[in-house]
């Protein structure tokens, strides 16, 4: 919430699959979260990580949990597309 500056309202909208992981020969607990509001108004039905693989533009932060706790995240929202100025 404090690194991507994100609204608590906004929050409780996102969902999130966890599945177990290792990176550097460290166990992890990888993060994929996304909007079901989002994928919805694009008449997608994400209810498991393969499905959110084959749609990877519905993927808004992507990262994972060491064993120590520390939180590693990445924005992965497709970016802003700004109409052109005449």
């Amino acid at each position: 919430m404090r690194r991507f500056d994100l609204l608590p309202e906004y929050l409780c909208m996102l969902r999130c699959f966890e599945y177990d992981g290792v990176i550097n020969g460290k166990e992890v607990r990888y993060l994929h979260i996304f909007s079901t509001y989002r994928a919805k108004d694009q008449h997608l039905s994400i209810s498991n990580i393969t499905d959110l693989e084959q749609h990877p533009e519905m993927l808004l932060f992507k990262g994972h949990i060491d064993k120590q706790g520390n939180v590693y995240m990445a924005d992965r929202s497709p970016p802003l597309k700004h109409k052109k100025v005449i």
